[in-house]
């Protein structure tokens, strides 16, 4: 078994980089034959979330109270076999962490279900070292390990989430068509739009269904040595009416435009926090880790179509090209405009 390379950033950077919605990292050192917690990070966002939720502690302070026996637990079995581990929901057991629960008697693995449950965590990387193990976590559930931790698999790390492959190129492709509309919003229909995202409404939630990206756009992420869009991160997420921009744009049925993705308003801050919803903290991680800054809300019957640019617009007019502001002047309501923009896309 070759050994996992030795991990050079530091506990804050592993955290920042998992994305979306890293907002915790502890380092768990061998004490004898027992892993104990020895440091930890939390973001500063994620702490004064914490508190305005009314939550006493932290995922980490709270979980600094349990040991991992070598071989026990998530913790311990990932130091046993010094192999990389992605779990893509914390707040579920596996079958391993029942079997040690049930035949130790210790009941960790329920109990840190139970704290994942509480402080909202989702995601998890855990990180074997020869004298430690590093657990770096999200609020975001993500279905497949973050290309930053690619350095660290080796060919027997066991396969990720939906098969997804570590440090695959750019998702370019949308599982399903977009609309024309949403081609030429990108295209042509607005100035310098880097994205284009079709969330659908299916009753419940808006939920991702089909997204476009420019070709200059795909070419020049690549460069950068991004692994991923923001519109393959921000696929696994999903919106309650009214939450985010993408529920207040479909609750409201109005067009919303965003100066800046990447500033929170605190009104965000205060509803995300008090109802556990974090989707706000997440895509404002992914936007500074694209750089993507102004973007449009344009609500539908069915959804919400999202365009999106790498840099700030003053107004949604200012966003829209010379052709696009001459067909929808005088126009206020969400179905007049959508219907003017159409009958230009066709």
């Amino acid at each position: 078994m070759a050994p996992v390379p030795a991990i050079q950033h530091s506990l804050e950077d592993l955290v920042n980089n998992f994305t979306p919605g890293g907002c915790y990292g502890i380092e768990w050192e061998l004490d004898g034959d027992t892993l104990k917690h020895k440091n930890d990070y939390s973001p500063q966002w994620w702490i004064e979330g914490v508190k305005t939720k009314g939550l006493k502690g932290l995922y980490t302070t709270e979980s600094a109270k349990h040991e991992f026996p070598v071989g026990q637990g998530f913790v311990g079995r990932v130091f046993k076999n010094q192999e990389v581990l992605f779990v893509d929901d914390l707040q579920k057991l596996d079958t391993e962490g029942m079997k040690d629960s049930m035949q130790f008697g210790h009941g960790m693995e329920f109990m840190r279900a139970g704290l994942a449950k509480e402080f909202n965590i989702q995601s998890a990387i855990f990180l074997p070292q020869p004298n430690c193990v590093l657990e770096i976590g999200s609020a975001a559930k993500v279905d497949s390990m973050p290309g930053y931790y690619a350095a660290y698999t080796s060919p027997t790390t066991p396969a990720l989430a939906n098969g997804a492959s570590v440090g695959a190129e750019p998702d370019v492709a949308s599982k399903a068509e977009p609309p024309q509309l949403l081609r030429s919003l990108v295209s042509d229909l607005t100035l310098t739009s880097c994205y284009g995202i079709e969330w659908a409404w299916n009753g419940e939630l808006l939920k991702y269904r089909s997204h476009f990206n420019p070709q200059w756009r795909v070419e020049g992420v690549l460069k950068q040595g991004l692994k991923g869009l923001y519109t393959s991160e921000s696929r696994g997420l999903s919106f309650a009416k009214g939450d985010g921009l993408v529920g207040e744009a479909f609750d409201k049925q109005a067009v919303i435009f965003a100066r800046d993705l990447q500033s929170l308003r605190q009104d965000d801050i205060i509803t995300s926090m008090q109802t556990g919803v974090t989707v706000p903290f997440l895509r404002r991680d992914i936007a500074e880790n694209f750089g993507i800054h102004s973007a449009v809300f344009l609500p539908m019957p069915e959804g919400v179509l999202e365009v999106g640019s790498v840099e700030m617009m003053g107004s949604f007019e200012e966003f829209l090209s010379e052709k696009s502001r001459a067909a929808i002047a005088g126009k206020t309501q969400a179905a007049d405009i959508l219907s003017a923009l159409t009958a230009l896309a066709e």
